[in-house]
């Protein structure tokens, strides 16, 4: 059977991105959740196909195929909030971005942090355009610059109905705990945070520990491109709450069926198979009497600001 033709695969993409944001802005999100996880080839081309400016280009494809069950997850829950005026902090390299504004009718602040200085806490702005040549898009970012530990942040009080605080919390270093109190303070009374992060005691890092492989992530050319420290749903749980906030929702979820996928060792080590499958790392948990409960890849916690 040939291959569809490029114009096929944009016809198809866009077809599917239209009909999801009819559904979302319907208020369909069962219906949405459905066609979501039914076209990941057609979403994975349309993201796959865009370039940030004035940056290497070639780490789209992975981050992509690494990221997007958890952006269908994320996606799931931003649809809970039902959000007007969001912040997504973290926001490069902008793909989960795209599929934001594709998606939903919100009015977005985006904000990162690249100082070199892990105390650096200056405020600054910056902006990057991505591009689709295959969808004819070029969008441009504006974005602020500040330290998500140390700074204050450059919003007015109760200024967003979502603050979105998705796979950074593990990369913090100086202060983690602090960044709690700042999100509250911008986020309006009954206002929603969602985190996701990765999960300490997920069930890749018990097999990683059982083949005798480091389940840490390695070190990297920058302090904030490794996990320096993760976090399980317990220990999210009781942060949030003791931060003023009610969970909504938490649970942790899985990108890929470990079931049908190698898991596979990502350290400095040559990449190598680790020989279980999830339904036998649970059953070995259960043999030695283990909790097989939030055993998923990441966390996700859906909160909201109470006074």
């Amino acid at each position: 059977m040939p291959e569809p033709s490029e114009h096929a695969n944009v016809s198809r993409g866009l077809e599917i991105l239209a009909r999801l944001r009819h559904l979302t802005l319907a208020g369909q999100h069962q219906e949405r959740d459905r066609l979501l996880w039914a076209s990941p080839e057609a979403l994975r081309h349309y993201l796959h196909s865009f370039r940030l400016e004035g940056s290497g280009s070639e780490f789209v494809e992975d981050y992509v195929n690494d990221a997007l069950a958890r952006f269908f997850h994320t996606i799931r829950f931003v649809g809970q909030a039902e959000p007007t005026r969001v912040l997504e902090l973290g926001g490069n390299p902008y793909l989960f971005t795209i599929l934001l504004e594709k998606l939903f009718h919100v009015h977005l602040e985006l904000a990162n942090f690249f100082a070199p200085n892990v105390f650096d806490a200056s405020l600054g702005a910056g902006s990057q355009t991505i591009s689709s040549a295959a969808y004819g898009e070029t969008r441009t970012y504006p974005y602020k610059t500040f330290n998500m530990e140390l700074s204050d942040y450059p919003y007015p009080d109760e200024s967003f109905d979502l603050v979105l605080f998705c796979e950074i919390l593990e990369h913090l270093i100086v202060d983690p705990l602090a960044v709690f109190q700042k999100l509250r303070r911008v986020l309006r009374p009954g206002g929603k945070l969602l985190v996701t992060t990765p999960n300490a005691v997920r069930l890749v890092n018990f097999a990683f520990m059982l083949a005798g492989h480091n389940f840490f992530d390695r070190y990297k050319d920058s302090i904030y491109g490794r996990h320096n420290r993760e976090f399980t749903a317990l220990e999210l749980r009781e942060l949030l709450e003791r931060n003023g906030f009610r969970i909504i929702e938490l649970t942790t979820l899985d990108r890929h069926n470990y079931n049908e996928i190698d898991i596979l060792t990502d350290s400095y080590a040559p990449q190598v198979e680790v020989p279980y499958t999830a339904d036998a790392l649970r059953d070995l948990l259960k043999r030695v009497g283990g909790d097989e409960s939030e055993r998923g890849d990441n966390i996700y916690a859906l909160a909201e600001r109470v006074d």
